[in-house]
C-alpha cells in the first residue's frame, strides 16, 4: 500500500467537503492545506507529490471536519485577509467581507479627495479591527479609535493592531448604548 501524498489528501478532502455540501469544496480544501503547511494557497501544489507528515495530517483532517460542520472558513483557519493584511479572527468576531473592503475603499477615496487633515476616525463595533487598521494604514497622521463591547473582539483587535505595527490606533471598550 502506497503512502498518501499531500495531493491525495487535498483530493479526498475535496470529496468529503463536497459530500457535506460545503460551497467551493476544492478551494476550501486547498486553503486549509496551505494553512496547515504554512504556505500560500498554491504552495501545496509544489509539494503535492510528497508524503503527508502524520502530525500535519491530523491537524488538516481536524480542520476539514470543522469545515464540514459549516464553521466559517475564516474561523477554521484562524485568520482572514483584508486589504493587504492578514487578520486574526475567531468566535466573537465577525469575519471581514469583500463588501467591507469595497466600503472602506469608497470612504478612503472620499476622504483623500476631501483633503481636510488631520483626521480623527472612530470605528464603533470594531470586531477584528479591520476598518480601523485599513484607515490607520491609509492615513498614518490620523488618530484612530476602535471601540467594541465584546471582550473577544477587543482582544482580537488589539492583537491585529499590534501585529500590523500601527501606533495611531487606540483600541478600547466603549458602550454607546447608554
Amino acid at each position: 500500500m502506497r503512502t498518501l501524498t499531500i495531493g491525495d489528501w487535498v483530493r479526498r478532502a475535496d470529496q468529503v467537503l463536497q459530500a457535506h455540501c460545503v460551497p467551493e469544496p476544492s478551494a476550501n480544501a486547498q486553503f486549509i492545506m496551505a494553512a496547515c503547511l504554512r504556505g500560500g494557497r498554491l504552495d501545496w501544489r509544489l509539494r503535492s507529490g510528497e508524503p503527508f507528515p502524520a502530525p500535519v495530517a491530523r491537524l488538516f483532517w481536524n480542520k476539514i471536519q470543522r469545515r464540514c460542520k459549516r464553521i466559517p472558513l475564516g474561523y477554521v483557519l484562524g485568520s482572514q485577509p483584508f486589504m493587504g493584511e492578514r487578520l486574526r479572527v475567531g468566535p466573537g468576531v465577525l469575519i471581514p467581507r469583500p463588501a467591507t473592503e469595497e466600503l472602506v475603499e469608497a470612504v478612503l477615496g472620499a476622504l483623500k479627495s476631501d483633503g481636510r487633515l488631520p483626521l480623527r476616525i472612530l470605528d464603533i463595533g470594531t470586531g477584528s479591527g479591520a476598518i480601523a487598521i485599513a484607515m490607520a494604514r491609509a492615513f498614518p497622521e490620523a488618530r484612530v479609535v476602535a471601540t467594541d463591547i465584546g471582550a473577544a473582539a477587543l482582544r482580537t483587535a488589539r492583537f491585529n493592531v499590534r501585529t500590523a505595527g500601527l501606533r495611531n490606533v487606540q483600541v478600547r471598550r466603549e458602550d454607546f448604548r447608554r
